[in-house]
């Protein structure tokens, strides 16, 4: 699987998974705040920065009302620690999150006046920020035709194709996979349908009775 292709599919069954995983996004896809209401790339920066290691639906209860206070880099750089932290602390991890934000703030500001950059190799460079983030944000703000893989979506795209679940989801190979399976228009509603089954169907135990891709799944004709 080095080259990222999935060869246990053919090009015909990979559009109908692509096609799948759209339609059951748009029929039952997830709607939180920031899929509902038009983000730009720094508070969808700030958002990816905010869901690592943390649910969705916790982060959705405050989220509004932060991005609203921390609506730019100048803000988050010249809010004080403790007023920052405190804004931070009921996502845990707050003094780390604090310290994150601070440094992508001061960044973005001294090194891209302000701007989110949207170049990958730029984005992903900045401190805390990485491929997971970079991606999300090209994609999800950007408009970019761009691959998000986190452990869910590894997860949905592993036993799709009968693969082993990487150890890490920044290993080259799954991100090949990813971008071998990326349709190519409605990327980003795929993406988001990617997610959500992940989260929801497509879990460590897998509810593949409820799963759309149950009949074409390698995972699910095996077990």
């Amino acid at each position: 699987m080095a080259d990222g292709k999935c060869n246990k599919l053919s090009q015909s069954a990979i559009r109908e998974f692509q096609e799948r995983v759209i339609d059951w996004y748009r029929r039952c896809g997830r709607k939180f705040y920031w899929r509902t209401h038009a983000l730009d790339c720094w508070q969808w920066l700030v958002l990816e920065l905010l869901l690592k290691r943390t649910k969705a639906e916790t982060v959705e209860k405050r989220f509004p009302q932060f991005i609203a206070k921390y609506s730019n880099p100048k803000v988050v750089v010249e809010a004080s620690n403790s007023e920052l932290e405190s804004d931070l602390k009921y996502l845990g991890l707050y003094r780390q999150r604090r310290a994150a934000l601070k440094l992508i703030a001061d960044k973005i500001l001294s090194g891209y006046g302000g701007k989110v950059p949207s170049d990958l190799a730029l984005l992903s460079s900045i401190p805390h920020v990485g491929l997971y983030i970079s991606n999300a944000v090209l994609c999800f703000c950007y408009g970019k035709r761009r691959p998000v893989v986190d452990s869910n979506v590894a997860r949905v795209l592993t036993r799709l194709c009968g693969l082993d679940m990487p150890e890490d989801t920044r290993e080259q190979w799954i991100w090949g996979l990813a971008e071998n399976m990326l349709p190519k228009k409605e990327w980003k509603e795929y993406n988001f349908g990617l997610l959500d089954l992940g989260a929801t169907s497509c879990r460590n135990r897998p509810k593949c009775t409820n799963c759309c891709l149950s009949d074409i799944c390698k995972y699910r004709l095996v077990s």
